[in-house]
């Protein structure tokens, strides 16, 4: 690609949305290639799922600069970020070396059931003897679930390797790996049915289900054990809180001069002669939005492909594509109650860990959200960004649990903060019955809590523009692994995708998918062109 001259609606490069997926394709293209990038989002604060936000904490007189609550959105704890990790070294080239990283306590979570409890650290021998300990009937059974994570993970790196590649390449390495295949694309539910005996075993080694959400009868046994293997040593969250990501990546982009604008709804990917060459928005805040156009000779997209397909391209250019992705949609979402605490959560003896808190070891129970509507919920993850992070000023913590998307859809459409009373009721029912089954599990939790926010399907479509509110895009099934593959690259010259729909679901997948879309973007093989100009730049 051959850089333009800049002008206020010309660009290099055009994104569409911020999350981690655009912040890491833009600092790539504008740190190796002096590409001048343009990232455009619909919200009022750059970042996606990696963006935090704030609520004074009128308790002691917050307000202007004073004390904040704040809470992260979609980073709980992320995997691999020790010096040395690769993952780590991606990290730090996007953000040039400032992000800082802290390690979670060890242990770092903790799985609560009726009647058994297990700590999970972050050490991979420990993990397993304390496994056997609890199990020790299933030493072997237990040794061969981690043999075959590292089977399965490695089938992911593969098969991302070769989505990368052009033809006949890709054939033979796509051809090699299919020995994995059956394994890495049964369901979570049918691979530990036939490793463990132990029905409860089972339920313990899929208790992290929740992070990309769905059970074990729904989930792709690889997608559960990229989880496994992702937190096999231990979490970490950044320094300052999640939104430093968006916040250290920004300086990078805008030095090339790139640039990131707000309120920016893009409603239309312009085509012309085959060609993406453009994007309209409508820039700015209700009866104040006027409609503008910017240009670039590519586009990047990374509002989830089923949006990108069905929203931003016309019918005839998109629409067989998005009716063959919109069955692979989340069916469920999330609730999500934000929590100020009077003081710290380490009265009650917590460090900062996660929990996951479970009524019983049916996961196909626990994530049954009519109990959450009821005020009844069966499962939660509990976390405390305060503690994860040494910067807070105020106290707080989060509890989140899965929702259907349809007991919500009446509010779709209407305005923030103007949903009825009856929408206002459902929350405060929501909310309430998860801080009761924390308090049920930790007695004395309710009482710390003195500020209270819920987020719905609802909130979540309204800010992010998702379809249905689905907080990790297309669902982590074995039908979408299967039926969706790998890749950038769409059938529009000149249009790109980015982010968890084009790899799998999280954090890091979404951050290495920005090499994977520079990749595509510098040409045949590009990906292996952007890894050895990213080890020349750091070694510079």
């Amino acid at each position: 690609m051959t850089a333009q001259k800049a002008t206020d609606d010309h660009y290099d490069i055009i994104i569409i949305g911020s999350g981690i997926g655009a912040l890491s394709t833009a600092s790539i293209m504008a740190q190796l290639y002096d590409k001048r990038v343009l990232v455009l989002e619909r919200h009022y604060v750059v970042g996606g799922f990696t963006h935090a936000f704030k609520r004074p904490d009128k308790s002691r007189g917050g307000g202007g600069n004073k004390a904040k609550y704040e809470w992260d959105v979609g980073v709980h704890y992320i995997g691999v970020m020790a010096e040395g990790d690769p993952e780590r070294g991606l990290f730090d080239f996007i953000t040039n070396s400032k992000l800082k990283w802290n390690k979670m306590p060890e242990p770092f979570e903790k799985f609560h059931y009726p009647g058994l409890d297990f700590d999970l650290y972050g050490e991979p021998k420990r993990y397993r003897d304390d496994l056997v300990k609890r199990f020790p009937d299933e030493e072997a059974n237990i040794d061969g679930l981690f043999a075959d994570v590292k089977k399965v993970s490695a089938w992911t790196n593969t098969r991302l390797g070769a989505s990368t590649m052009a033809q006949p390449a890709r054939f033979f390495v796509d051809l090699w790996n299919k020995r994995h295949d059956a394994m890495a694309l049964q369901t979570t539910e049918q691979y530990l049915n036939k490793r463990f005996k132990d029905p409860k075993l089972r339920a313990v080694m899929a208790s992290q289900w929740g992070c990309y959400g769905l059970p074990p009868s729904r989930s792709c046994f690889h997608m559960h054990a990229l989880i496994i293997d992702h937190f096999i040593r231990g979490g970490y969250y950044p320094e300052g809180g999640a939104a430093e990501m968006a916040a250290n990546v920004m300086p990078v982009v805008e030095a090339k001069g790139g640039a990131f604008l707000i309120n920016q709804q893009v409603t239309e990917i312009l085509v012309e002669g085959g060609k993406a060459i453009g994007v309209e928005t409508l820039s700015g805040k209700g009866a104040k939005q006027v409609t503008k156009r910017y240009y670039a000779p590519a586009i990047v997209s990374n509002v989830g492909a089923y949006n990108t397909y069905a929203k931003l391209l016309p019918p005839d250019i998109g629409g067989e594509q998005a009716k063959h992705l919109e069955k692979f949609l989340a069916p469920s979402t999330g609730a999500t109650v934000y929590l100020g605490l009077k003081e710290s959560a380490r009265t009650l003896g917590f460090e900062g860990e996660n929990h996951w808190i479970f009524k019983n070891f049916d996961h196909e129970a626990n994530a049954n959200g009519a109990g959450v509507l009821a005020g009844d919920p069966q499962f939660c993850f509990l976390s405390f960004p305060s503690l994860k992070n040494t910067q807070a000023s105020t106290h707080t913590s989060e509890i989140l649990s899965f929702v259907e998307y349809d007991d919500f859809e009446k509010w779709a459409g209407k305005g923030w903060k103007k949903r009825g009373e009856d929408y206002e009721a459902l929350k405060d029912k929501i909310a309430k019955g998860l801080i009761n089954l924390v308090d049920e599990t930790y007695p004395g939790f309710a009482d710390l809590v003195e500020y209270v926010e819920v987020s719905t399907p609802i909130t979540v479509e309204h800010f992010s523009g998702h379809e249905k509110g689905a907080i990790y895009g297309l669902e982590a099934s074995s039908e979408r692994f299967r039926e969706v593959p790998f890749g950038a690259h769409t059938k529009i010259k000149g249009l790109y995708l980015t982010g968890a729909d084009i790899f799998t679901i999280g954090i890091v997948p979404a951050m290495v998918t920005g090499l994977m879309t520079a990749g595509a973007m510098v040409g045949p093989f590009g990906f292996f062109k952007v890894l050895k100009d990213m080890k020349a730049r750091s070694a510079a």
